[in-house]
């Protein structure tokens, strides 16, 4: 049986998204075609052979009134997944939508990997709901989490968090 993962990038920002996306696409040239499903925001246009599916309508990473629309689309999202046998998801950024889909995936025993960029979050008007975000995928929804800050995973001693250089 083929390991499948999905990655999972919400953001709008579009060269981040083209990054996993063109990431993705490179895993399947080295032969590791139908292993990788790429979830993706609506509102980034991405012209690409690589099928891909919508797992976000929403412009702003933390408030916005699509995130009904987000919260309506999650069993389509979670179906694809299950229909494609995918193992794993890959949460690329912080999103308000990649909580209900993580807890859904935690009941379809579907293991989360989260990229965290900050573990401790910048000062400002964001950083409540940052941390907390942090805190749940780090502590309760993820089994592994990759961070780009060797000093914050120090100071957090916590063995499932990996580091990576930018």
């Amino acid at each position: 049986m083929t390991k499948r993962i999905a990655i999972v990038c919400n953001s709008v920002n579009e060269d981040l998204s083209t990054y996993f996306l063109r990431s993705t696409e490179a895993i399947q040239r080295i032969g590791l075609e139908n292993r990788v499903v790429f979830l993706r925001n609506a509102n980034i246009a991405i012209d690409s052979s690589l099928t891909n599916y919508t797992s976000s309508f929403m412009k702003r990473s933390f408030v916005d009134p699509r995130f009904i629309l987000d919260l309506l689309i999650l069993p389509l999202v979670l179906y694809h997944l299950i229909r494609r046998e995918v193992k794993e998801v890959h949460f690329t950024t912080a999103h308000i939508s990649n909580v209900p889909l993580a807890f859904l995936l935690k009941i379809f025993n579907i293991k989360i990997i989260s990229t965290i960029h900050d573990l401790v979050p910048h000062p400002g008007s964001k950083s409540r709901f940052i941390r907390f975000y942090n805190y749940l995928f780090i502590r309760f929804l993820s089994y592994k989490v990759i961070s780009f800050s060797q000093t914050e995973i120090n100071k957090l001693n916590i063995s499932k968090i990996v580091f990576m250089p930018l």
